[in-house]
């Protein structure tokens, strides 16, 4: 004959209880499937306008030349080089967390000038909600070419 009712059966019935319970109490957050990169965008404080253009990006990991063709109905870019980046006539996009970045520009094959950025801190961001797949690193800058 089992006898029940002894201590060592109470705390094993308690945490049990818990157990179960604080699965039936388990809140799991709704996700999003947006994603992110890792990377800093650096906007130009005016969009760049028609005509070939030439940018020479470098980071401490490497350097990239990055060749745009802008026209009214058209923008067809290309970079190549040991860097990530993507790229329109209003920014660019390196991939990676550099600490900082020179970007040189070229255009009509006349050079217009070189921005540099530095001491480039980095948020985390999470579009899909804390605790979820898709977490990267941001960071943004702005930077001024005068282009005639």
């Amino acid at each position: 004959m089992t006898r029940m009712g002894g201590p060592l059966d109470l705390v094993a019935l308690l945490l049990a209880g818990v157990v179960l319970g604080s699965s039936s109490c388990m809140v799991f957050p709704s996700c999003t499937e947006r994603g992110c990169s890792t990377g800093v965008t650096l906007t130009f404080t005016s969009p760049l306008p028609e005509g070939q253009h030439v940018l020479e990006v470098t980071v401490p990991e490497g350097t990239a030349t990055c060749t745009l063709s802008i026209t009214a109905q058209t923008l067809e870019g290309d970079c190549d080089g040991g860097l990530q980046i993507d790229l329109s006539s209003y920014w660019l996009l390196i991939r990676g967390t550099p600490a900082e970045a020179t970007v040189r520009l070229t255009t009509n094959d006349e050079h217009v000038g070189t921005a540099w950025v530095s001491n480039l801190e980095y948020d985390d961001d999470f579009p899909n909600g804390e605790g979820c797949p898709g977490h990267c690193q941001v960071a943004e800058r702005e930077i001024e070419f005068i282009v005639r």
